[in-house]
């Protein structure tokens, strides 16, 4: 018998450039989640589920299969910060309360830097030394 998680997997086999992305937002997200909450990709969609129960999911990481004449980095910013912010808020509904937060209380938003072959996301003010959380840098030549 397949487990939760593996019964959706096999649903939607992971080779599009946009599952690739959403598999990298969930293993990150993951990391930096209170328990017992995770994420996990489901072809280009991220969701965060709590057991069996599903928080929250986005399926905006389909925006880097766009051929819309954008770069690759330019549409992977486009997707993290479209999973992110609308995962950010189905979080916070679910925890009734802001996510994250700094120190004094302050919501730590998505922010993004693009480099030559990386992405760099993090939640707080916009320079990534004073970030409340970050999630590790996305690989571009990997998507």
């Amino acid at each position: 018998m397949l487990t939760f998680l593996a019964e959706l997997m096999t649903m939607c086999p992971m080779d599009a450039s946009s599952h690739r992305l959403a598999a990298a937002i969930a293993e990150r997200l993951t990391e930096l989640l209170p328990a017992p909450l995770t994420a996990i990709a489901i072809g280009h969609t991220v969701a965060i589920v709590s057991g069996r129960e599903t928080v929250g999911s986005s399926p905006a990481a389909a925006i880097l299969d766009d051929d819309d004449g954008r770069s690759k980095a330019e549409k992977a910013h486009a997707a993290c910060s479209a999973v992110l912010n609308g995962l950010q808020d189905d979080l916070m509904v679910h925890l009734a309360r802001p996510w994250p937060t700094d120190d004094d209380g302050e919501l730590g938003f998505p922010t993004f830097r693009t480099e030559a072959h990386s992405l760099r996301a993090w939640f707080g003010d916009d320079t990534e030394e004073r970030a409340i959380v970050r999630l590790r840098p996305f690989d571009l030549d990997q998507l």
